[in-house]
């Protein structure tokens, strides 16, 4: 199953954005209640560390890390902290096809299993639609399971 297509998946640069927003949004917060606000203010810099710093630097992390590049038969993936492995297309053992159906729209997520591995592809990401028909055309359809939810 040979393929000659070659193209990139990853999550929206919008999604990044927003968050590097709302990360400069609670500086200026913290600035802004320090400056103006009634001490102690050390209660208010542990919690804004705790709950919004440290989850919002890991998902950065995810989201700048995270892609998906095809190359003819040949499969790229890159997680977080930039560690890499490629697979050939042949190698996928199974594939889990999530259709989730609500009030907002259809939601896909392929899960693509390959060996101990697997990565997943969400409706959301820059690529969806041309990695779903490439997978169409390059994987067995006996490998491939759909799950539809409501």
């Amino acid at each position: 199953m040979k393929s000659k297509s070659k193209f990139t998946v990853k999550i929206p640069s919008e999604i990044y954005k927003g968050e590097v927003f709302i990360t400069a949004f609670f500086i200026v917060l913290n600035v802004m209640y320090t400056i103006f606000g009634n001490p102690p203010h050390f209660p208010m810099y542990i919690s804004t560390i705790l709950f919004i710093f440290i989850p919002i630097a890991i998902s950065l992390l995810w989201i700048r890390k995270l892609k998906i590049v095809v190359s003819g038969s040949k499969i790229t993936v890159r997680k977080i902290l930039g560690f890499k492995y490629s697979v050939d297309v042949s190698e996928i053992t199974k594939i889990k096809w999530i259709i989730n159906d609500t009030r907002l729209g259809v939601n896909e997520k392929i899960l693509i299993y390959v060996n101990s591995e697997h990565f997943a592809v969400e409706t959301l990401m820059d690529g969806f639609e041309i990695m779903s028909e490439y997978l169409l055309k390059n994987v067995d359809p006996d490998k491939i399971i759909y799950i539809n939810k409501k």
